[in-house]
């Protein structure tokens, strides 16, 4: 079904929803992207987490270890909906959600939402930890749907929370996923600039002490 949208160009949005013992919370993966399509799939994530507490952005993953890490059994996340479909695709909005059975690892503040006239739900300023109803993770979902609203731009979501969070639009919250996104684009490589520093630290003390 997913690749009859895909082909009709209809499909903006998959989400996996798996649950999980492992771990706790609710976190998605993603696949790793370059450019502003690495931006926009974090831009999501944090707009989750703006719009429910119990969504962990931090514990989110769009690395390309994570694509090809396998799990006990052998078997490689390439296997994965979002993998295969990116493979087929390369369409960028393709996420795994994972969901603890039993608790939030933390909370995440939740700013208040503009232009409800108190119709939405209240911000959430509480951080402590719960434990995991119907009701919790049907709020989930929730925030799912409206992070895909909010990221099609201003007046899509007549009750944005973004105006009220730190970013204050749309383009701030995106500056903030840039960042991150060449943040983790940079970690692939600190091996590489940590070992040729080293290199040019050594040498240039072996040139000293030759006196070349």
């Amino acid at each position: 079904m997913a690749m009859h949208y895909a082909n009709k160009r209809r499909l903006g949005f998959y989400v996996d929803l798996h649950g999980h013992m492992n771990k706790r919370g609710v976190f998605a993966f993603g696949n790793a992207l370059d450019g502003d399509e690495a931006a926009y799939t974090r831009a999501y994530a944090r707009l989750c987490s703006l719009n429910t507490p119990h969504f962990d952005v931090h514990a989110c993953n769009f690395t390309e270890k994570n694509m090809r890490t396998e799990d006990k059994n052998g078997q490689t996340k390439e296997g994965s909906g979002r993998v295969a479909l990116h493979a087929k695709t390369g369409l960028p909005h393709l996420y795994t959600v994972e969901a603890s059975y039993v608790s939030s690892r933390l909370l995440a503040r939740v700013p208040p939402a503009s232009g409800d006239d108190g119709r939405a739900s209240p911000p959430s300023r509480s951080l402590h930890p719960v434990k995991y109803t119907p009701e919790v993770l049907n709020d989930v979902g929730r925030a799912l749907m409206i992070a895909a609203l909010d990221l099609q731009g201003e007046g899509a979501n007549p009750w944005s929370r973004v105006p009220g969070s730190e970013y204050g639009s749309l383009e701030g919250l995106l500056g903030w996923a840039r960042s991150a996104a060449r943040g983790d684009a940079g970690k692939r490589g600190d091996v590489t600039v940590a070992v040729s520093k080293k290199w040019r630290t050594v040498k240039s003390k072996v040139m000293e002490f030759t006196g070349k």
